[in-house]
């Protein structure tokens, strides 16, 4: 079982985690734009992102995780923008004891 000493060791990790590198962003859910955010963004994955082309066009695919607070607010498919790549949500872990974290992948 984890104790609330674990718990408070846990939050603190995430906040140094969090303190590294923070970046602001603004989710978009649906029409709506959500106030910024401050998270850690982490690039998961190979370094370098994988292109899909079709017609024309190509589509850059990079993966990265989201790393939040307890009050971080994100949903499944909310998109954000950030270093000119758009990005949508893909899965949310939820705990509401140490943290969100969710992973996105580049769209555009």
């Amino acid at each position: 079982m984890i104790s609330s000493d674990d718990r408070t060791a846990m939050r603190a990790t995430r906040a140094e985690i969090m303190a590294d590198n923070p970046v602001s962003i603004v989710l978009r859910r649906g029409e709506t734009s959500l106030s910024a955010q401050s998270v850690r963004i982490v690039r998961t994955g190979t370094a370098q992102a994988s292109v899909r082309a079709s017609d024309n066009a190509e589509q850059a695919e990079a993966d990265v995780l989201l790393v939040g607070d307890t009050t971080f607010d994100v949903a499944r498919d909310d998109r954000f923008t950030h270093d000119d790549v758009l990005y949508e949500v893909t899965f949310v872990r939820v705990n509401q004891e140490t943290g969100v974290s969710a992973e996105a992948k580049a769209v555009e």
